[in-house]
């Protein structure tokens, strides 16, 4: 009896293959309860999505766990830094002396992810902050609803002036496919800032279509 190997079969078994060879990773806990809902199991991006892991984290599996309850996430809202360097601790700093309408200061980034360009970040370096690990609202968009359903996503760079740098796309292409797929976000709800409001965000040179639209052509990425 013949046995065709199809593409996705090929790169499922290479992926077994580098798993079972890897050492063992550190033990981890992710709680799968949200709000009273349980978050079902996702496909896992092919071996080809995976660029900028943190370190300690292996192919084929989540790489940002949370560390409380997940939210039901519904959309990636993608920001732009609009300057040329910064990292999480910067803007953690800057957000910090913000208030809102009601005079509050903000608790800090109003991101869920960073991802830097080489100018206070390593260049493609992906950095979780407390309001992913701790899985709260953003502060993000200027909506209630995004910033409530939304994890935003920051590109450290002005992108009016210039693109991102090639570390920088294959690492939102990375977290893109890696959050689509275990939160179900259809591609249509991969938006930039300025889908939300007016303004530039993320910027002329960020080609968000062109990002979604190789994020989800990958085998394993729902669309």
């Amino acid at each position: 009896m013949s046995v065709i190997l199809t593409r996705s079969s090929v790169l499922f078994l290479l992926n077994v293959a580098f798993v079972a060879n890897a050492a063992p990773p550190a033990s981890t806990t992710c709680c799968k309860q949200t709000f009273g809902h349980r978050v079902a199991a996702a496909p896992v991006p092919s071996v080809s999505t995976f660029f900028a892991l943190p370190d300690g984290a292996n192919v084929g599996s989540f790489a940002w766990p949370p560390s409380h309850a997940e939210h039901s996430w519904r959309y990636l809202v993608i920001h732009h830094s609009a300057t040329n360097n910064g990292s999480v601790r910067s803007i953690h700093n800057d957000h910090r002396q913000r208030m809102d309408s009601a005079g509050n200061y903000w608790l800090g980034i109003g991101y869920h992810f960073v991802i830097g360009n080489g100018n206070g970040m390593e260049d493609g370096e992906i950095e979780a902050t407390f309001r992913w690990k701790k899985q709260i609202h953003g502060a993000h968009s200027g909506s209630t609803v995004h910033n409530a359903n939304g994890i935003g996503i920051c590109l450290i760079g002005n992108f009016q002036n210039s693109a991102p740098t090639s570390n920088q796309l294959k690492a939102v292409r990375t977290l893109i496919g890696q959050l689509s797929n275990r939160y179900h976000i259809p591609s249509r709800l991969v938006i930039g800032h300025n889908a939300v409001k007016p303004t530039d965000c993320p910027g002329k040179y960020f080609r968000l279509q062109d990002v979604v639209r190789d994020t989800f052509s990958k085998d394993g990425v729902n669309s």
